[in-house]
C-alpha cells in the first residue's frame, strides 16, 4: 500500500529525445498548491529515450535541493526510470545517473517516486519538447 504524502511539492518532469542527434530537451515543473514553475534544459551526447529520462529527473530532482525543498512527490511518464530509481538496480545505461539520483534523496526529509500516465505529464513534454527545438535552433 502506498503512503499518501501530505504538504509536499509535486515534481513533474519529461525529455525528447533526437535519435538523430543525441540531443535531449528536459522539461520538469514544481507545484506545491497553485504556485509552479516551469524549467527547461538540454543535454548533448544522450544515447537513448531512456537516459534522456533519467537525465530530467536527475536535474529537477537537483533544482529542488537547490530551492531548499524538503518533502518531494517525483512524478514521471517512464515506468522503467521509476523501478530503476525505486530498486535501486538500474541497467548499465543508467547506473551513473541512477545513483546521482540516489545521493540526492537523502537531502530530502520525504521522497516519493510514482509513475503516472502520458496524458498527464502533457503540459511537461511540451517544455522538453521546446527546450529541444530551442537547442536544434542554434
Amino acid at each position: 500500500m502506498e503512503t499518501t504524502v501530505e504538504n509536499y511539492h509535486c515534481l513533474q518532469t519529461d525529455a525528447a529525445w533526437g535519435a538523430d542527434t543525441g540531443l535531449a530537451g528536459l522539461g520538469w515543473t514544481v507545484q506545491k498548491n497553485s504556485e509552479r514553475s516551469e524549467f527547461g534544459a538540454h543535454c548533448y551526447y544522450v544515447a537513448s529515450p531512456l537516459v534522456a529520462e533519467a537525465l530530467a529527473m536527475r536535474e529537477a530532482v537537483q533544482k529542488c535541493r537547490e530551492l531548499g525543498i524538503q518533502r518531494l512527490r517525483c512524478e514521471t511518464d517512464s515506468g522503467l526510470l521509476v523501478k530503476a530509481i525505486t530498486s535501486r538496480k538500474p541497467s548499465p545505461e543508467l547506473y551513473g545517473i541512477i545513483s546521482d539520483i540516489v545521493a540526492l534523496i537523502s537531502e530530502f526529509e520525504l521522497i516519493q517516486f510514482r509513475w503516472i500516465p502520458r496524458e498527464k505529464n502533457k503540459a511537461v513534454d511540451a517544455l522538453a519538447k521546446k527546450a529541444l527545438r530551442l537547442e536544434l535552433l542554434y
